[in-house]
């Protein structure tokens, strides 16, 4: 992952078969709820605020915010914050 090309791809929802150009430094959630960055409305296994990705640290960050059916990352749930690799999935 580098610095100041940071890609997002989604493959759920009506985000799903997109990339998306993320600005280094900045914090990106994803959920149903209408402020976050990404909103995921056709799947109901998103929480209204779900997850964050905080692009500003190296690796960048991923973290749960408290969803109801947690975030998985790379199969595996996580339960604090974990450093994201250029190919994860979460």
């Amino acid at each position: 992952i580098e610095h100041d090309i940071l890609e997002l791809k989604i493959d759920t929802g009506n985000w799903a078969d997109r990339k998306y150009t993320v600005p280094f430094g900045t914090l990106r959630t994803v959920g149903r709820e209408r402020g976050s960055d990404f909103v995921i409305e056709i799947d109901p296994t998103i929480s209204r605020i779900h997850f964050e990705v905080d692009f500003s640290q190296t690796p960048p960050q991923l973290r749960d915010r408290g969803s109801s059916n947690g975030t998985f990352l790379n199969g595996r749930r996580i339960s604090q914050r974990e450093a994201l690799q250029k190919g994860d999935v979460i």
